[in-house]
């Protein structure tokens, strides 16, 4: 469910369903009046994609990753007054009260908050101490890292924690006792409260943490204005140069960080929050992203370069992603017509449709959304140029409605596997040209085959079809990462197996994943295989144990940490099983023709 918070100025409204590929929707899809002819004919257009920056503090956008946004698809209800909203807030901050601080004072707070001990509290927005993100604030150190010698047999468990060989960069290590004061004098509170603690290697045996990395995340940031009010610091704090006195003016770039005093003159960081509304075009949109937790808020900035916009992703006060528009740098975006939020290829993630207006017309710019991968990692968005520049030529004016009758069926419902599997596979030919294949296979027992769709050699994706609804269950695997040179499946097994391996087969990991009731793909376990002589047991193939890949027997350990019995192995391998390759050889033409003849 979207909300503008404030509103676009485009034609009246009307819902509408439209049949051709699409699926189930997290997001309200309803979408503007206009209408005119699509072409009947898909293209083979096939060029490289790219890839969606993203952006975990305020950093300045360039014309070349600019964007905005505009909607058309609300609720009547859910639409207000330009700049005014009762479900968010459009204020840059609340108005000023106290005393407004000296210079002197504003010198003296600009000196703090960039010092090594302080920058790190400005690259995150939280509300409160037990919100802040330590692995920010720490990264480089934070001035209380150990930088002295290693202790007896540390540094190889260190080697052995992170499974590497040797240290190619160097090592953050804070101890526990440092971090815990650290956290009480800068915060009033203790480690053990926060929310957001470090992702760290721990280990016991020391009561260190370390972090290996061989960057900085060090910014400069200048402080504009603030106030006092009793014992609370409020300060206006914008990003600074890297002369570090040139003041950032990007738009929505401004942090509000509040302080308080303590008695005996210490200042302890009490909360930090972004004033992304600041600087925004007139329209703002309230959304809900899978790709995010709760809402999220989709803003458009003007930049500092032409007349070009940036477009972001906002959640929880932060900037989690930038809108890559690369693909525009010689006509840059100027104005967005409309905008929605929909899962049209039906992997399970919300997609973003933006319709925008350049010097060179108006362009159609498809966004997949991906989930984030691991826990310390934002999901994120990328845009398909491949398919948004098919779609452009299979459209005769730039309208929701007609984009939306080439890629997304609004109900998301099919009558048959049949149907679906024809929608998915005109899509996936649209974006990928003559290179795409396709065939059917059967991963599972049930009747309803899975759809395979690839580019032979790069990349496959699978499809399943669950209670009338098209299911992407894997979404453009590829080849070649990991040493992988292919995925397997057993014929109505429904067991899925796919085998990387580092060091040309010194280690291997063998994963297994199977489909649920609801057509996704759910990973089993894995099976880590040692094929040589792990003297140390770090797990990682050292120097001077080169010689004996392959030699020995090799260990299996489930998951990478428990070691599996030798005698048990064939059971965790599935060794009765007899699995083929996942893989396609058809012809778009072709599969159609046999989907409407032979099934």
């Amino acid at each position: 469910m979207k909300k503008r918070i404030a509103t676009f100025m485009v034609a009246s409204l009307a819902a509408s369903s439209i049949f051709m590929t699409g699926c189930n929707s997290t997001a309200e899809n309803t979408v503007g009046s206009q209408e005119s002819d699509v072409t009947d004919s898909a293209t083979d257009e096939s060029s490289d994609s790219g890839d969606a920056s993203t952006a975990l503090t305020s950093e300045d956008a360039s014309a070349a990753d600019a964007s905005t946004e505009g909607d058309s698809s609300v609720d009547a209800d859910a639409e207000s007054d330009l700049g005014s909203s009762s479900d968010a807030s459009t204020e840059a901050s609340s108005e000023e009260t106290g005393d407004p601080l000296t210079a002197a004072e504003l010198n003296t707070f600009n000196k703090m908050i960039n010092a090594e001990d302080g920058y790190g509290f400005l690259l995150s927005s939280y509300s409160s101490p037990e919100d802040i993100n330590w692995n920010e604030v720490l990264y480089a150190g934070a001035g209380i890292d150990e930088t002295g010698e290693y202790a007896e047999g540390e540094e190889d468990a260190i080697l052995a924690a992170l499974e590497i060989g040797e240290m190619y960069t160097d090592v953050t290590r804070i101890t526990a006792d440092k971090l815990e004061e650290f956290v009480e004098a800068k915060t009033g509170t203790s480690y053990a409260d926060a929310n957001n603690k470090l992702d760290w290697i721990y280990l016991s045996d020391y009561d260190t943490y370390y972090n290996m990395h061989g960057d900085t995340n060090y910014c400069q940031f200048t402080v504009e204005s603030g106030y006092r009010n009793d014992d609370v610091i409020t300060l206006r704090v914008v990003p600074a140069g890297y002369d570090g006195e040139t003041v950032a003016s990007t738009p929505g770039s401004a942090f509000e960080l509040t302080l308080t005093e303590t008695a005996d003159g210490n200042y302890l960081y009490t909360s930090n929050r972004l004033l992304w509304e600041e600087g925004a075009l007139s329209d703002i949109v309230e959304t809900e992203l899978t790709e995010y937790e709760g809402t999220s808020y989709f803003v458009a900035y003007p930049t500092t370069v032409g007349t070009s916009i940036s477009m972001k992703i906002i959640n929880s006060d932060e900037i989690k992603d930038i809108l890559s528009t690369y693909a525009y740098e010689e006509n840059p975006i100027t104005s967005v017509k409309d905008i929605d939020f929909i899962d049209y290829n039906c992997d399970g993630f919300t997609d973003i449709i933006l319709l925008a207006t350049t010097s060179d017309g108006d362009k159609v710019l498809i966004y997949d959304g991906f989930d984030n991968s691991s826990e310390d990692s934002y999901g994120y968005f990328e845009y398909n140029e491949n398919l948004s520049n098919a779609v452009m030529e299979n459209i005769a004016s730039v309208t929701m409605n007609n984009v939306k009758k080439v890629i997304y069926d609004g109900e998301g419902q099919f009558e048959t596997w049949q149907e679906a599997y024809s929608n998915a596979a005109q899509l996936y030919y649209m974006e990928n040209g003559d290179d795409a294949t396709f065939d059917l296979i059967y991963i599972n027992s049930d009747d309803v085959p899975e759809l395979v769709a690839g580019v032979t050699g790069y990349k496959t994706s699978i499809y399943t079809y669950v209670d009338g609804s098209l299911v992407m269950a894997a979404h453009d695997w590829p080849y070649g990462v990991g040493g992988n040179y292919g995925y397997e499946y057993a014929k109505e097994q429904n067991l899925i197996r796919n085998v990387d391996n580092e060091y040309a087969g010194a280690i291997i990991y063998t994963t297994f994943y199977a489909l649920t009731e609801n057509g996704t793909l759910e990973k089993q376990y894995f099976i880590k295989s040692i094929n040589f002589d792990d003297v140390n047991e770090n797990g990682y193939l050292d120097e001077d144990e080169e010689s004996t890949v392959g030699q020995v027997v090799m260990k299996e350990y489930l998951n990478g940490e428990t070691e599996i019995d030798l005698a048990l192995i064939s059971e965790y391998t599935h060794a009765e099983a007899t699995f083929e390759e996942i893989s396609s050889s058809t012809s778009y033409l072709d599969f159609i023709n046999d989907i409407n003849n032979t099934y």
